[in-house]
């Protein structure tokens, strides 16, 4: 059982939770060369992590690093092209169109303006700081 009796409150105490989480991480898009697929996840050192999924995947290599944490929001506007490889769920048949939507947030040098581009394209609801 929650100690807040006021969901609202509850709500808006999760919310930034998640935000001070979030504030440091980065989006990253990695392509898999072997499995054609792309893999959209979120870090605070996207190298870092890329070396890691390497052990698994070595023909991995980066795309694309966001600097905004909206990998939620990327999920969400791709899941009609979500590929499920042993129980992960963070891999993606993108095409053309869908990279250049990734490229273009990946130039934004602001947080603000990546979070105002992916508000025009409709992916999230409320704006984060």
């Amino acid at each position: 059982m929650s100690v807040f009796k006021d969901k609202e409150k509850f709500k808006s105490y999760k919310l930034k939770c998640r935000k001070e989480k979030e504030i440091n991480k980065k989006t990253y898009v990695l392509y898999d060369i072997d499995k054609k697929l792309y893999k959209i996840g979120h870090s605070k050192n996207p190298f870092n992590r890329m070396g890691i999924i390497r052990n698994k995947y070595p023909n991995t290599n980066m795309i694309a690093i966001i600097d905004a944490s909206i990998e939620i929001e990327l999920h969400r506007f791709f899941e009609t092209k979500r590929v499920i490889i042993n129980g992960e769920r963070e891999w993606f048949l993108l095409n053309e169109s869908d990279l250049k939507i990734i490229i273009s947030l990946s130039l934004k040098t602001k947080r603000e303006d990546v979070y105002n581009q992916i508000q025009g394209l409709g992916l999230f609801v409320k704006k984060r700081t």
